[in-house]
């Protein structure tokens, strides 16, 4: 037993009181970083009425197909209403832009068509 403020504590309490304040910070972090991971979307859409398919990219996926059926993107407006068909997510944007810009290309059409038969 050790003295303290406290009273009498036993060492292994003493260890547990001055670990608990760096766990707590640890933790804080942990749930910081966690918390700060953004995740970018490549999405692919294609309108119910036409036909024709939309290559784009977004942080918020949800809010972005709002956006388009909305009518407050001005490529896809004239085309409305637009579904989901598909989306791949990554952890930066560089990477998601360049997949976008991937999939715009004449192979990327070709790599959709192959993955998107039964549509």
């Amino acid at each position: 037993m050790v003295a303290s403020a406290y009273g009498a504590v036993s060492p292994k309490a003493m260890r547990q009181r001055t670990l608990d304040p760096f766990i707590l910070v640890l933790r804080q972090r942990r749930i910081s970083l966690w918390l700060r991971i953004q995740m970018y979307y490549i999405y692919v859409l294609k309108s119910i009425r036409y036909g024709t398919r939309y290559i784009g990219s977004a942080e918020n996926i949800n809010k972005r197909l709002i956006d388009h059926n909305l009518g407050r993107v001005r490529y896809t407006k004239g085309r409305l209403p637009w579904k989901l068909i598909y989306q791949e997510h990554f952890f930066s944007r560089g990477e998601a832009m360049r997949r976008e810009r991937f999939l715009k290309s004449g192979q990327g059409r070709k790599f959709l068509d192959e993955i998107l038969k039964t549509d």
